[in-house]
C-alpha cells in the first residue's frame, strides 16, 4: 500500500481489517435483522394502551415518519400531549419485530422493545392490537396489549 499513512493503519487495513470489522459487528449491543420502515412494520396510527382502574388513558400516535407522540387523557381536563422523538423498526425472526426509541435521558443506546402488530375478528369487525413484548436484554417477558384506536 504505497503512500499510505499512517503505517499501523496501512498494515491493519491490509492484514486483519476485516477480522476487526467482524469482531466490532459481533460485539453490538443486540442483534437485529434490516431496518423495515414504519408504514410497512404497521405501527402508524393511534393505539390505546393498558387500561387500570382509576388511571389516566395512554394513547401513542406512531407517524409514518418515524416520530411518536404520548398523548395522557384524563377525564374532564384537557389532552397531555409528550413528543417521543423518533423511532425505528427492525426485523426479527419470525413476525417479530423490534422498535427501539432513540431518546432516552442519561443513556447512550436506545430503548428497544420487540413487537407484533396482530389482527383479531370480532363480531364488531377486525381490529389491530400492538403486542409489546420483552425489552432487549430482560430476563423475564412484560407483555403489554395495545388496541388501535377506531375512527
Amino acid at each position: 500500500m504505497r503512500g499510505c499513512l499512517p503505517a499501523p493503519l496501512c498494515r491493519l487495513a491490509s492484514t486483519g481489517g476485516q477480522a476487526l470489522v467482524a469482531l466490532l459487528a459481533g460485539c453490538a449491543p443486540w442483534a437485529h435483522g434490516p431496518r423495515v420502515s414504519p408504514v410497512e412494520s404497521g405501527l402508524p396510527g393511534e393505539w390505546i394502551g393498558p387500561v387500570s382502574l382509576g388511571a389516566d388513558t395512554t394513547l401513542w400516535r406512531f407517524a409514518a415518519d418515524g416520530k411518536l407522540v404520548q398523548v395522557q387523557i384524563k377525564p374532564g381536563q384537557q389532552l397531555r400531549e409528550t413528543p417521543f422523538g423518533p423511532f425505528r423498526v427492525y426485523a426479527d425472526a419470525g413476525r417479530r419485530q423490534l422498535i427501539c426509541f432513540s431518546f432516552r435521558r442519561g443513556r447512550t443506546l436506545p430503548a428497544c422493545r420487540y413487537f407484533q402488530v396482530d389482527t383479531l375478528i370480532q363480531a364488531a369487525g377486525a381490529r389491530r392490537q400492538l403486542r409489546l413484548l420483552q425489552w432487549v436484554d430482560e430476563k423475564h417477558e412484560t407483555q403489554e396489549i395495545w388496541i388501535e384506536k377506531t375512527p
